[in-house]
């Protein structure tokens, strides 16, 4: 690991083993010792599995699957991903501005909650905009801001990023009913 900003570490030499029992049977790996490639990993629902860089502000690079035969592949992120024991999707909406995020958020049945009032001026300015579902934007570091959805399944709260007038997508949660 190395330290980054506002408490946060890139990290790196990140591997990722995949054992049938106590066989090994695949190996991932970064290119080099310096290599944020493999950082963090999240379950997903149907026994994938998301992969996620080291960076200090880690983003998704690929979903791992086994399949039936027993095949490991790593491929490309799922266009949308099952939640809620598959009653909603989310679209992959990784790295876009929150203008297009909330489209393609509607698109699945996602509909903004409004956010309360805030002093924060980026919230503020985000509201302005008609992106009345901000709930609340860090003032300071990273420039984070949450954004509430409730959906077909439950809530949905979406993270970005960055200190652009349309900040960017880092992570979304799901909170199933």
């Amino acid at each position: 690991m190395e330290a980054g900003t506002s408490g946060t570490c890139n990290i790196t030499q990140g591997n990722v083993a995949v054992f049938d029992g106590d066989k090994l049977v695949a190996l991932a790996y970064g290119k080099s010792a310096d290599d944020t490639a493999i950082g963090n990993l999240t379950a997903l629902e149907g026994g994938a599995v998301r992969v996620w860089d080291g960076d200090i502000v880690g983003s998704p690079v690929g979903d791992l699957h086994v399949e039936a035969d027993g095949t490991v592949r790593l491929g490309k992120l799922a266009d949308e991903e099952s939640v809620c024991k598959g009653q909603a999707k989310v679209p992959n909406v990784y790295g876009m501005p929150i203008d297009k995020a909330r489209k393609a958020l509607a698109d699945k049945g996602w509909k903004p909650v409004r956010g309360g009032a805030s002093p924060e001026p980026r919230q503020a300015a985000l509201v302005r905009r008609g992106i009345t579902e901000a709930e609340s934007c860090a003032g300071t570091g990273l420039a984070y801001c949450d954004f509430g959805y409730a959906g077909p399944a439950g809530r949905l709260t979406l993270t970005t990023v960055g200190e652009k007038d349309l900040p960017t997508v880092s992570d979304y949660d799901v909170k199933c009913r």
